[in-house]
Order: structure tokens, then C-alpha cells, then sequence
């Protein structure tokens, strides 16, 4: 903002280009995926165990959608209007745990959280258990960001839980030398990598 923007053809061009691309991600896929996940959960007691999935991982593709959707709509349009804003979703879905998500998804949201909230709560300074704690905190503030209700502070408190169990589990993992065997071992680090961002999908699903 401290710099006067100037019309140039190539903000314009990508501008457009981001316009275009999030109208596609809203309308085209978002909202025919919402005719779906409706379909689905409006009939919830008649679901079986495939057809929910189907529904849960239809609904993290809509949000998905939506959200980066309408932002790559905003960002298009400030191009046009000379500003550059930062990209706020970066291949969410390929993210191989809990904190790699986090810093893929929402990354403009994710981002006040951890410097207007984590950090002045004590951050990682401090005893494993404050750290964790702060986390905890951080992540269900987060959840009543988005609505002052009890499912937004119960998806809050999940994603606080499932970041410190992430945590605990590169921990135990390094204890019994199964990190060292991965860098030792390039194949068995791509498999276990393919593994992780499946694990990693599922967990997100099951907190949408």
C-alpha cells in the first residue's frame, strides 16, 4: 500500500486470469459439488459407511472450492487495481501432516492466528506441556473465529488436538529411529510420504 499503484498489461492478464479461475472453482465445481453433498447428508440416516465418505470428502472439496475460489477472485481483482495480495492456499490437500496443512490452508487466517495469538500466548517457549497448550488455545479461538458456536469451538478444539498429537508422534517416532530410517532410505521415505497425505486427508475430512 506504501506504493502508488501503476496499471502494467501483465497485472491485468494474470488479474483476469485469477478472476476466471476462481468463478470456475465457485460455480463449476464448489457449488455442483454442494448439489451432491447436500443430496447426501439430507438423507443422512440412510447413508452407509461409502456413502458417507463420499459425502464427508465431497464437502472438504466444496469448502475447498469456495474458499479459494473467492480468494483467487479477490486477489485477481486487486491486480487489476495494481496490488499484489499474498496466495492464501497452496495445494492444502498434498500436505503430508496436521502442521504442513496449516501452513497450506488459509494461509492469510493461519498466519494472525500464529503471530496474534500463539505468539503472544508463549509460542513454543517454555515447558512441551505450554507449547502445547498455546497451540490448544490458538486452534479453538481459531474454531470461534468462524462463528460463535458450539461446532465451530468442538472443530476448533479437534484441530488444536490433532496438531498435538502430530507433535507426539514425530516425537515417538524419532524415539524408536524410524526418522532416521527414512532419511537413511529414500523409497521407504516416498512411501511413507504417499501414506501421510492420505492419513493426512482422511484426519482433515473427519473434521469438516
Amino acid at each position: 500500500l506504501l506504493e502508488k499503484p501503476v496499471f502494467r498489461g501483465e497485472n491485468f492478464r494474470e488479474g483476469m486470469f485469477l478472476i476466471l479461475q476462481g468463478l470456475f472453482k465457485k460455480i463449476v465445481l464448489g457449488d455442483n459439488m454442494g448439489y451432491v453433498v447436500n443430496t447426501g447428508f439430507n438423507h443422512a440416516s440412510r447413508m452407509g459407511l461409502v456413502d458417507t465418505w463420499i459425502a464427508v470428502a465431497g464437502f472438504t472439496f466444496q469448502i475447498f472450492f469456495d474458499f479459494s475460489g473467492y480468494t483467487d477472485i479477490g486477489r485477481g481483482s486487486a491486480l487489476l487495481l495494481g496490488y499484489k495480495v499474498p496466495e492464501n492456499f497452496n495445494w492444502p490437500f498434498l500436505a503430508a501432516n496436521l502442521t504442513d496443512f496449516w501452513r497450506r490452508w488459509h494461509i492469510s487466517l493461519s498466519t494472525w492466528l500464529r503471530d496474534y495469538l500463539f505468539i503472544p500466548l508463549g509460542g513454543s517457549r517454555g515447558s512441551k506441556w505450554l507449547n502445547y497448550r498455546n497451540l490448544f488455545i490458538t486452534m479453538a479461538l481459531g474454531g470461534l473465529w468462524h462463528g460463535a458456536a458450539m461446532h465451530f469451538l468442538a472443530w476448533g478444539a479437534y484441530q488444536g488436538i490433532v496438531l498435538i498429537l502430530h507433535k507426539e508422534y514425530v516425537r515417538l517416532l524419532d524415539a524408536i529411529g524410524v526418522g532416521k530410517q527414512l532419511k537413511e532410505s529414500p523409497a521407504l521415505a516416498k512411501v511413507y510420504h504417499v501414506f501421510s497425505v492420505i492419513a493426512t486427508f482422511h484426519i482433515v475430512c473427519v473434521g469438516w
